[in-house]
């Protein structure tokens, strides 16, 4: 299964945007690097093109048999290009036990 964060360029959008992001563990039952696909926590960036006000960042997570609690995750964004900024810094979400 998967998560989607809708990330919103607002303000001047002339000229291309970067943003990078990274997936940490939150909350008291943190995931971890198993819980998502390629059992690494995922990082990248984001880059908007001129006249791009909005992109998709999909994160995916992968099911297992085991029962546990309930796990969170925060995605941060950070480094955005120069002469941009953020105002939202992260959102999270939580993967629910589904054994």
């Amino acid at each position: 299964s998967f998560f989607t964060f809708t990330v919103i360029r607002s303000g001047l959008s002339t000229g291309t945007t970067t943003v990078n992001y990274a997936v940490t563990g939150s909350t008291t039952n943190k995931a971890s690097a198993a819980d998502f696909s390629g059992n690494i926590l995922p990082a990248g960036s984001l880059s908007f093109a001129a006249g791009v006000t909005s992109k998709l960042l999909t994160i995916t997570v992968v099911g297992d048999t085991v029962a546990e609690l309930n796990e969170g995750f925060m995605v941060t964004l950070s480094a955005p290009s120069p002469f941009a900024s953020i105002t939202t810094t992260s959102a999270s979400g939580t993967i629910q036990n589904d054994d």
